[in-house]
């Protein structure tokens, strides 16, 4: 009988020190609470903008050794990087048998890089190309002293300008210097990245890409596609754009009729608004957004828009 007793205190001991342990001396257990499921919110649609790049040209002008630098091999393809690393703009077309409606058009205004050894300047402002007073060879310390971009979006068919977007070196905060070895230079890519001029565009860049990215009209950038089918029994449309095209689950779109090219009588039609449920890499599934919408009149081939909300 006394062997039995003193498992038993055993038992209740062993059990205390656990519940001590796990909810803390004094306190009790919490009662499991059950969450409640979230219904997920509708989101503003931010589809990639294909933009195309419109040429890029800044003058030639004489390095600190009297070497000519050309950058207009290499810029465009400078620039067109970050234009793809921006969030919501790219460059590389889905169908690139269709020409983007949005051009991206600008240069760069002035680049300036004080060479602190001849106490003069290299480089290009609004006057042009800067003819250096004299020229050096061996190892020399540069410092820009001046960029300015300006860029903007405009629209190919209505030549529509929508937003437009400025940096300098102050606004980007650019702070480059470079000793360069100036007898090293064989040619003008060596002078744009040694100097570190690629640094100083590409971060100017990225801040005029913020800026259109910001801009309030960037929702309203013409961006557009088509049905590809339409399931009513289970109450969806599908749409040919998707995870390629920057297409995410819970955005909303506007689904609007179509009209034949040569028929002048028709008129597109509001449908549905529509919230995507289901997003593949060139497709998407969308289901009506709300209890008063439906989908009952949308065909294949009736057009899909950014659906902008308030």
């Amino acid at each position: 009988m006394k062997t039995k007793i003193l498992l038993h205190l055993s038992y209740v001991s062993l059990s205390l020190v656990f519940c001590f342990e796990a909810y803390g001396f004094g306190s009790k257990p919490k009662e499991p609470t059950q969450t409640q499921p979230t219904t997920p919110t509708i989101s503003q649609a931010k589809p990639f903008r294909y933009v195309e790049l419109a040429h890029v040209t800044v003058p030639t002008f004489f390095f600190a050794n009297g070497d000519r630098a050309d950058f207009n091999t290499d810029l465009p393809a400078l620039i067109e990087t970050e234009i793809n690393g921006s969030n919501y703009f790219r460059t590389q077309l889905s169908s690139p048998e269709h020409a983007p409606r949005l051009i991206i058009s600008g240069g760069i205004t002035s680049l300036e890089m004080d060479v602190l050894q001849l106490n003069m300047k290299i480089g290009w402002n609004p006057s042009g190309a800067i003819i250096p007073t004299q020229f050096a060879n061996g190892e020399l310390d540069f410092r820009l002293s001046s960029l300015s971009m300006d860029f903007k979006i405009y629209d190919r068919v209505t030549k529509q300008t929508y937003m437009t977007s400025y940096t300098n070196e102050k606004l980007s905060k650019l702070n480059i210097t470079a000793k360069v070895n100036v007898s090293n230079i064989t040619g003008s890519l060596d002078i744009l990245y040694k100097t570190q001029m690629a640094k100083a565009i590409r971060i100017a860049m990225n801040d005029i890409m913020k800026n259109l990215e910001n801009n309030r009209s960037f929702d309203y950038l013409p961006w557009e596609a088509r049905v590809v089918g339409v399931d009513l029994d289970n109450n969806f449309i599908a749409f040919n754009s998707g995870q390629i095209s920057g297409v995410k689950q819970n955005s909303q779109f506007s689904v609007y009729s179509s009209c034949a090219v040569n028929d002048q009588s028709c008129f597109s039609r509001f449908l549905a608004d529509v919230k995507v449920i289901r997003v593949g890499p060139n497709s998407a599934e969308a289901t009506p957004a709300s209890d008063k919408n439906s989908i009952q009149k949308v065909q294949t081939g009736d057009l899909v828009y950014v659906k902008i909300l308030n």
